[in-house]
């Protein structure tokens, strides 16, 4: 503010400066309207960045900062399953990423049951396909749809009881077989099947 009026109080004594000259005949009429108007160009625009003008003072008022808050970014990353669970069960998901390494090896696998293959009614008189050879499909969520489940197979009478073993779509559970890409059976899976052995609910003792 201080430099802006000593920027006119100079502006505004070259003006009289240059009247003076005028009198005296030193100045001509053009040269001094020339004088003129670059002092007082001069001072307004010294002073118009400190917010001074001729006649008047303005004083600038600092707006306070507005800050934005955005919301985070949404995460495109896909969410799976653990590779290994606390009771070192495989996952799915963990299985068929180290397939190499479990490849034609017993492992353990804690998933869901999503669906049971059963047999299509035969009509009495048709002539209908042989069923396949029993089978069911895990996966690490029990609404897993069945092009990303791991299929289960030759799992059609339980080696101990000797009866057929009850599943329960929607239910988890502990199951030992060995990891392969195809079994006995005549099933085969580039991304790998489990042969069953054994298998038992969550929350009761998993199989040995």
């Amino acid at each position: 503010m201080v430099r802006a009026k000593l920027t006119l109080k100079t502006s505004l004594k070259t003006i009289q400066w240059g009247k003076q000259m005028r009198k005296l005949g030193l100045l001509s009429v053009d040269i001094w309207v020339s004088v003129a108007a670059c002092a007082l160009a001069l001072g307004c625009e010294k002073g118009g960045d400190q917010g001074v003008r001729i006649g008047s003072e303005v004083q600038q008022e600092e707006l306070p900062r507005v800050e934005v808050k955005l919301p985070p970014s949404p995460s495109f990353k896909k969410q799976h399953a653990p590779e290994v669970y606390p009771d070192q069960s495989l996952s799915v998901y963990g299985l068929r990423k180290n397939m190499e390494d479990h490849l034609d090896k017993a492992v353990k696998v804690k998933a869901y049951v999503i669906e049971v293959y059963e047999c299509p009614p035969c009509p009495k008189g048709t002539e209908c396909k042989p069923c396949d050879q029993p089978h069911f499909w895990i996966a690490d969520t029990p609404n897993e749809s069945r092009d990303k489940a791991l299929m289960v197979t030759d799992y059609l009478t339980d080696p101990k009881m000797k009866k057929k073993i009850e599943l329960e779509a929607g239910q988890q559970y502990v199951f030992s077989g060995r990891f392969a890409k195809s079994s006995g059976t005549g099933f085969s899976s580039s991304e790998g099947l489990l042969v069953y052995a054994e298998h038992s609910p969550v929350g009761e003792a998993a199989p040995q």
